[in-house]
């Protein structure tokens, strides 16, 4: 059902300031995704202004109040997204809406063989795992950002820099339980924990 709210009511600002908080610091074509639905006959041009606010903006609630005023609302739809059809207790423990951040752990099972595998020689195991997740193709932009953070549990016998096994061609002096060494390969000076 679609029709015009009043936002007058105090049960609708509250509503609004609910659903504000929850499209807020979102990604801006998902926001533009939910107000499309939200308002079925708005323009695309003024939804999308009011995404980037909402994406980057602190409190675009008197906005967002303005295009509720000015536009028919999907009733279900606002009705889903604001909560007023759940328990309130519920909706009272939902205080934020950040994206969960999940954390996943790749092993690359071809470093301990590196020299072996020709596509393998000449990049690191790091940029080789950023470069395939983001590498992923799907029919919509991808719903992650990637952070990749390298972990300090690494083997002791490859260079920081290029990736390669450290061998008698290096330059390699263990100093206070450190493995430093100079790469043949790439000319990296650095350091490995020995222990």
């Amino acid at each position: 059902m679609i029709e015009r709210m009043d936002v007058y009511k105090p049960e609708i600002r509250d509503q609004a300031e609910r659903i504000v908080i929850r499209l807020s610091n979102q990604g801006k074509e998902e926001i533009v995704h939910v107000l499309k639905l939200l308002f079925p006959n708005a323009k695309p041009l003024g939804l999308s202004a009011i995404a980037e606010l909402l994406a980057t903006a602190n409190n675009p609630t008197g906005e967002f109040i303005n295009l509720v005023d000015s536009e028919l609302v999907d009733v279900d739809r606002w009705n889903i997204l604001s909560g007023s059809n759940q328990d309130a207790q519920l909706l009272s423990l939902r205080s934020s809406y950040d994206p969960t951040k999940f954390e996943v752990h790749l092993t690359c099972a071809r470093t301990p063989l590196k020299e072996f595998f020709d596509e393998c020689k000449e990049i690191t195991c790091e940029s080789c795992i950023q470069n395939r997740i983001a590498g992923l193709q799907f029919s919509t932009r991808n719903p992650w950002t990637i952070n990749l953070h390298r972990l300090e549990k690494r083997r002791v016998d490859l260079c920081k820099g290029c990736g390669q096994l450290l061998s008698n061609k290096d330059e390699i002096h263990l100093r206070n339980e450190r493995l430093v060494y100079k790469c043949h390969y790439c000319g990296h000076k650095g350091w490995n924990p020995a222990k």
